[in-house]
């Protein structure tokens, strides 16, 4: 799916961006000085020049996103691995979200792992081993967190790896991917914690669900009688069916040549407004445009979003809220 008719407001900025300079970032700030910058954003009370700031700080992480995602691409590709790549850059208002949660007062901007971070699919737990494996044979893994058994409902492996800055990648099975996606539908109650009781029940009762998909047992809607929205809902016989026909398709290709998606979701209209690729020879003219829509475009309305992937047919794997 890649969208090229877009409306007359995003074919000028377009334009405009190919207009723009843009060179190596030249940011140069002490994790001191990039941590009281957090706590300006934190509190409320930053200001257009830290906004810009903190874009420039954003935008030092380009290069590692292109050279990561190559050595992770490389690695499961010549391991023989059957499995989807994509990275992205955090969003300003996803970093600003999430040093204002309860949870993260104490977090330091600099040390946040996540503004850098790559998602990989594969078909099964043994295979997740398997990747983390692979990644300790070519980084530095900083620190891994596993889900699968934390007790809570989210599920998956998360590897911190430390290169030049903290980078995180996911390791989802497509069960833990399915129950991810369908608890962003939720907006940020999950990560806050203000989900009303019958959006609870769902969420548990689907990663118990998928829980049962990873060891390899049959499970359908209908083991959850109790829980109606589950049924209302459908994203095992839905969702998890259609990801995993497409995965089975998609994944076995073993090119994952690195293109760059700058995308533009309406969430008003409730779909893409632009997701065009650009080969790596325009890597530049794809940051630029992606920056200009960040500036010109309302974040209330609009989602701006970078990617590193070989295809629309994989972000609409990885990344299916935006393409369903």
């Amino acid at each position: 799916m890649v969208v090229r008719n877009v409306s007359p407001i995003h074919a000028k900025l377009c334009k405009r961006a190919n207009h723009m300079s843009l060179g190596k970032p030249k940011l140069h700030l002490a994790p001191r000085e990039i941590d009281k910058l957090g706590e300006r954003l934190r509190e409320g009370t930053a200001t257009k020049k830290d906004f810009d700031t903190l874009n420039e700080y954003q935008a030092t992480y380009d290069h590692l996103l292109i050279d990561i995602c190559r050595q992770v691409d490389n690695s499961l590709t010549l391991n023989k691995f059957k499995f989807l790549l994509t990275g992205r850059l955090k969003r300003t208002k996803s970093i600003v979200r999430k040093l204002r949660r309860e949870a993260n007062r104490h977090m330091c901007l600099s040390q946040m792992g996540d503004i850098l971070g790559l998602r990989v699919i594969v078909a099964s737990m043994a295979e997740q081993e398997r990747v983390l494996k692979s990644l300790r044979g070519i980084f530095r893994v900083a620190d891994v967190k596993d889900y699968r058994s934390s007790g809570q409902m989210y599920r998956s492996l998360h590897a911190l790896v430390k290169e030049e800055k903290l980078i995180e990648i996911q390791i989802r099975t497509l069960p833990q991917h399915v129950w991810a996606v369908e608890s962003e539908t939720f907006g940020e109650k999950v990560k806050e914690g203000t989900l009303d009781a019958k959006e609870a029940s769902y969420l548990t009762d689907l990663s118990s669900a998928c829980a049962l998909l990873d060891n390899g047992k049959d499970c359908a809607e209908n083991n959850f009688p109790k829980t109606p929205f589950l049924t209302e809902r459908m994203p095992i016989s839905g969702l998890y069916s259609d990801l995993k026909s497409k995965f089975e398709r998609i994944a076995y290709v073993p090119n994952h040549s690195s293109n760059t998606f700058v995308v533009v979701y309406d969430n008003e209209e409730r779909k893409i407004l632009h997701n065009t690729p650009f080969p790596p020879k325009d890597r530049e003219t794809a940051i630029k445009t992606y920056q200009r829509f960040t500036q010109d475009l309302s974040e209330l309305r609009f989602e701006c979003l970078i990617f590193n992937s070989s295809s629309s047919e994989v972000l609409a794997i990885t990344h299916p809220r935006f393409y369903i």
